[in-house]
């Protein structure tokens, strides 16, 4: 790896900026800095990465860009293992990778509930202002549901937006699924007959 922060992949400058070490160094030391209850933490990791045949066993990208597996390195070493990483909220990432406040909103709380188009707004408000939000499915077990959903599952808001369908609004939001293994088949799906040019 010439370095562990290549320009092809899709580092935001946020993230870059947990990277105290951002070259690829022999000594194979690297040095983190993420969020502790709103403090800037310091973190010391080496790029020994579990792996499975040859291949990282946790996160990995797709550009083979290391920073991915040194982030979750760290972040695990926050708490003790890997797999006292597994699952939990979006939220707990969130804080911990930017140091931000960030706070969740559930649709069916029964304040979302009775007011949806004021919850829709706040999505639209906060896409527009290029904040990063994450999406989550009720469930557990990763279960994968017929519109391809996965239950318990986290996944990245690419972007919202209102179209006009045949004289009806209709309101989308665009999902990355990070693990790439499963995605939505139901109406606005990339196959779906909806769509027009």
């Amino acid at each position: 790896f010439p370095g562990i922060l290549q320009q092809h992949g899709r580092v935001t400058d946020r993230i870059r900026d947990i990277f105290i070490t951002k070259e690829y160094n022999t000594a194979g030391i690297y040095l983190l800095k993420l969020w502790v209850n709103g403090l800037e933490t310091p973190v010391v990791i080496d790029d020994y990465l579990p792996s499975i045949q040859n291949r990282p066993a946790f996160a990995q990208a797709k550009s083979g860009d290391l920073w991915v597996c040194l982030a979750e390195k760290a972040f695990a070493k926050l708490f003790g293992s890997y797999g006292n990483t597994e699952g939990g909220q979006c939220i707990w990432a969130a804080e911990f990778l930017t140091g931000l406040p960030s706070f969740v909103a559930t649709h069916d709380s029964d304040k979302v509930a009775n007011d949806l188009d004021k919850f829709w707004k706040k999505i639209l408000a906060c896409d527009k202002r290029n904040f990063k939000l994450t999406a989550g499915s009720n469930g557990q077990g990763e279960n994968r549901g017929g519109n391809g959903i996965i239950s318990g599952h986290a996944y990245s808001v690419i972007s919202a937006f209102e179209v006009n369908h045949q004289g009806r609004s209709h309101r989308l939001v665009k999902l990355r699924n990070p693990w790439g293994k499963s995605e939505w088949n139901g109406l606005w799906s990339d196959s779906s007959s909806i769509w027009t040019p």
